[in-house]
């Protein structure tokens, strides 16, 4: 009886865990910051490539892109090891699920 106990507790904690997937935040956020970096650095090469001196502001904005392709890579990784440990937490919801007969179909009744 204790083992079901324990297995409910364990279950609730799993669900709660699962509720929020922090994950899709930092996705979003490294696809954001990739925008912003790959525009930042295209903008600061064009100046380079058509200022006849040389232009302060591609300085700016290259530190600027890459400042944020370090933060999206950084974003990136962060996510992949949340979505990992997301899909370990899920495979054991679903086997304290079916330890505790609660995914067992139900039979018609006549």
């Amino acid at each position: 009886m204790s083992s079901e106990v324990e297995l409910q507790s364990e279950l609730q904690s799993l669900s709660k865990r699962l509720e929020d997937r922090l994950s899709i935040v930092h996705f979003a956020w490294s696809f954001g910051l990739g925008c912003v970096a790959f525009m930042g650095v295209g903008v600061g090469i064009k100046l380079f490539v058509d200022s006849i001196r040389t232009p302060t502001l591609a300085f700016v904005l290259l530190l600027i892109g890459m400042a944020c392709a370090v933060m999206a890579a950084v974003r990136l990784t962060r996510g992949l090891k949340l979505f990992a440990a997301e899909g370990r937490d899920f495979q054991r919801f679903l086997t304290v699920r079916s330890e505790l007969g609660l995914d067992r179909p139900q039979l018609p009744s006549a």
